[in-house]
């Protein structure tokens, strides 16, 4: 059995605090690899991109490990990180497919590929098949939202850090998190009229 998130939260804490970097980060990519790298295939609709922007994401966490604020979880500050490595490879079509090199440190701690680590009883039906399809035509922070919502189990608050960034002021966030709370919900309303319209009754998981 694997280490409980509070373990891992701990390890990365007291490695970057005995200033050791590498291991840090190596400990962060294992750790929390396999779940970031399903955010951004599912987010990007395919392996290779996926890689190509866990790549990206992997070399920020690297370069940002030294001054990253702890104004929130680790986990919370690495979808951040994913987050801004997703609009890098959106903003630059000629990135996706074109793996970013990274140092072997890194490379021996990149998750093999998502498939196994991302797929959930719930997603194998028909109804959620079809959901993910709806999924998959919103626009990117709207799939964000419902990403760490419904599939990663974020407070709103975490979730308003990863949408606007560790730096943000806390009246920024507490502002933020009401916001996504009533873009959530309006997403919900959305989502189930597509179904009704496809002939479907059966709520999308929230």
């Amino acid at each position: 059995m694997g280490a409980s998130r509070d373990e891992i939260e701990a390890s990365i804490r007291r490695l970057c605090a005995s200033g050791d970097w590498s291991a840090a980060a190596t400990e962060a990519l294992r750790g929390y690899g396999p779940e970031v790298l399903g955010f951004l295939h599912a987010a990007l609709g395919n392996q290779a991109d996926a890689r190509d922007a866990f790549s990206l994401f992997s070399e920020s966490l690297w370069r940002g490990l030294p001054t990253m604020r702890w104004q929130s979880s680790f986990r919370t500050w690495a979808y951040a990180l994913a987050r801004a490595a997703l609009g890098r490879v959106h903003r630059d079509p000629a990135r996706r497919g074109r793996i970013v090199r990274l140092s072997p440190t890194l490379e021996d701690a990149l998750p093999a590929g998502p498939a196994r680590t991302v797929t959930h009883p719930h997603q194998r039906s028909e109804v959620k098949a079809h959901v993910r399809r709806l999924r998959l035509a919103l626009d990117p922070d709207d799939q964000a939202i419902l990403t760490l919502r419904v599939d990663r189990g974020m407070s709103w608050r975490d979730i308003a850090i990863v949408m606007a960034g560790e730096e943000a002021p806390e009246t920024d966030i507490a502002r933020q998190s009401a916001s996504l709370r009533k873009r959530f919900e309006r997403l919900k309303v959305r989502l189930m009229g597509l179904m009704q319209v496809d002939g479907l009754r059966a709520e999308p998981h929230a």
